[in-house]
């Protein structure tokens, strides 16, 4: 640890070159000024990394890595390993903090002594409208092992109606992403933990439900501080490979988390809802720009229904009567279960139409 550096911002940066100028002047433009930027370029092939020397000859907070790509799990591990500061932050490339975000971040962490800081964020699209992400607990709370055990992980798992009647401002984007995030570099060391680099998604999600359960506390900072962007061109918005198995696997591995940690039963509804939500997910996945043709998608489809149909914890989930699903999910479930693969792509490119059209109604 250097004693003049507080804070460690680690960016991976992978072909993100039209979004970096704005993401790394934000970091670099904190009211706080004892920090260090470390822009890892994780094979970037777009030219971003002339933008990043272009950073660093102009500000010696900025430190570059150049690597092969390895993927973002990797990348920040390797900032972590190479982190000098007390505290380290996260940021993506194509995102963006506010000015105070670093300052009130270890502000509350100096005063309450938590391990992990988590703030209130902007959820924004390419056009700049923005929706608010709050956390439900006042300023400066600090959540305690018995907090983040019965409230915080739970929410995260899936938020239900009975939890908005409690937490009116409760949003089910809560808390399972690292750039909402600042944490005392010594747990890390101390705990090792570290994300894994097996993951290629949700691998913020798998962190933080570690990183959270071990912390001697965590404390929210109300106020958004960080600026999320959807963007329509990125991966997000892209046909993904194998996306349901990858999907079905992180849900496994976060039961196994849970039954280790003795909170199996008491999450067990929240668990099956999340992986219904996983389950539901794979038609929107096929009407994603990208990937195969439309007989090979229609083909793939029909083998995820299969398994669908034979899967214990989808049995399980609708057997037990807990899980509340819409209309709309009761009928794709149904579709699923019967293999009806063309009907359940139809019905996700109608419905993605329909959310398309609300979705440039409100942003207009």
């Amino acid at each position: 640890m250097d004693d003049n550096i507080l804070v460690s911002v680690i960016m991976p940066i992978h072909n993100a070159k039209q979004w970096l100028d704005r993401s790394v002047a934000s970091a670099l433009n904190q009211t706080m000024r004892k920090i260090e930027v470390i822009l890892i370029n994780d094979g970037s092939t777009d030219g971003s990394e002339y933008i990043l020397e272009k950073w660093a000859a102009a500000d010696k907070c900025v430190r570059v890595i150049n690597r092969g790509n390895l993927g973002v799990s990797a990348t920040r591990n390797e900032g972590i390993a190479k982190a000098r500061g007390k505290y380290v932050s996260f940021i993506d490339a194509d995102d963006y903090m506010e000015s105070d975000m670093l300052r009130q971040m270890v502000d509350a962490l100096e005063h309450t002594d938590a391990d992990v800081a988590i703030c209130d964020y902007y959820e924004e699209n390419e056009k700049g409208y923005k929706k608010n992400i709050m956390l439900p607990w006042e300023h400066m709370t600090k959540l305690d092992n018995f907090m983040v055990e019965n409230e915080l992980i739970p929410y995260m798992i899936k938020v239900t109606d009975e939890d908005k009647k409690r937490y009116p401002s409760l949003d089910n984007n809560i808390a399972g992403t690292v750039w909402r995030t600042c944490i005392r570099k010594s747990f890390l060391e101390s705990t090792g933990i570290r994300f894994d680099e097996e993951m290629s998604i949700a691998e913020d999600f798998n962190f933080c439900v570690r990183a959270f359960i071990k912390a001697s506390g965590v404390v929210v900072v109300r106020g958004c501080l960080y600026h999320y962007v959807r963007w329509n061109s990125t991966t997000m918005a892209s046909y993904r490979e194998k996306q349901f198995e990858v999907g079905i696997a992180n849900q496994k591995i976060l039961k196994n988390f849970l039954v280790e940690n003795g909170m199996y039963n008491s999450t067990k509804q929240r668990y099956f809802g999340s992986y219904i939500d996983e389950v539901l997910s794979a038609p929107y996945n096929f009407i994603r720009p990208g990937g195969p043709g439309f007989i090979k998608k229609i083909h793939l489809l029909k083998e995820i229904t299969r398994q669908i149909s034979v899967d214990d914890t989808v049995i399980e989930a609708v057997g037990s009567g807990g899980i509340n699903l819409t209309g709309n999910q009761k009928l794709a479930l149904k579709l699923m279960r019967h293999h009806m693969a063309l009907t359940l792509y139809l019905l996700a490119k109608i419905r993605n139409s329909k959310y398309k059209k609300y979705e440039k109604k409100e942003n207009d």
